[in-house]
């Protein structure tokens, strides 16, 4: 097996000089069995130096990793799969951390509820509740309940959000809840999309059932 990755020596040399406590770096080997790159990661930390601060003794490892980065891989294609057709489809993104206690909006749900200005929104959950019309609040807070008390991992729910103008439109949301390590909190994240017309178009449908 044969390396060139200058990433490695410049690792090195930030070890040797006291720039890092200790060595941690994932980087490709070429095998001479296959021709192929496999990633790998190496650790290891100077053990014994001199009274003039010169290594002299050093141990480490190095394993492969090449399954765990092949993953890694996936996931991160599956992502921009995901984010392209989200916003080919007109939808704006959301995500919430319990830990934090903070919310984050993609720029096109920005501009569905008519903001332009990232710090028009509120990234707190406690001001963005303000937003649900009070009709729909019970419900939603519902679905996240069951989610909280692992019923379900994912969210779909139709309800009334406040624009900028003081209006109220119709959102579709979705979305799914990923527990931390710690399993004390996770993250919500999912899309959201204005189905204002499509509500409206039903309401004037069932108006006219009633009539008839």
């Amino acid at each position: 097996q044969t390396c060139a990755l200058p990433i490695l020596d410049n690792a090195f040399q930030d070890h040797i000089s006291g720039k890092t406590p200790k060595l941690d770096i994932d980087y490709r080997f070429k095998k001479f069995t296959t021709g192929l790159y496999e990633w790998y990661n190496m650790q290891g930390a100077i053990i014994e130096r001199t009274p003039q601060n010169i290594p002299v003794k050093a141990m480490g490892y190095s394993s492969s990793i090449q399954e765990r980065k092949m993953i890694e891989l996936q996931l991160k294609e599956s992502e921009e799969r995901w984010y392209n057709a989200m916003v080919l489809s007109g939808a704006g993104f959301w995500e919430y951390d319990t830990v934090q206690d903070k919310m984050y909006f993609s720029t096109r749900l920005r501009q569905i509820l008519g903001h332009a200005k990232t710090n028009e929104i509120p990234h707190d959950l406690a001001k963005w509740k303000l937003r649900v019309h009070p009709d729909d609040m019970a419900m939603l807070q519902s679905k996240i309940k069951n989610i909280n008390r692992d019923i379900h991992n994912n969210i779909l729910a139709e309800f009334r959000l406040l624009t900028k103008d003081g209006n109220y439109i119709w959102i579709s949301a979705s979305g799914i809840f990923k527990k931390n390590e710690a399993g004390e909190g996770g993250r919500y994240s999912g899309a959201a999309f204005d189905i204002t017309e499509k509500k409206m178009a039903e309401i004037a449908m069932e108006i006219g059932r009633a009539h008839v």
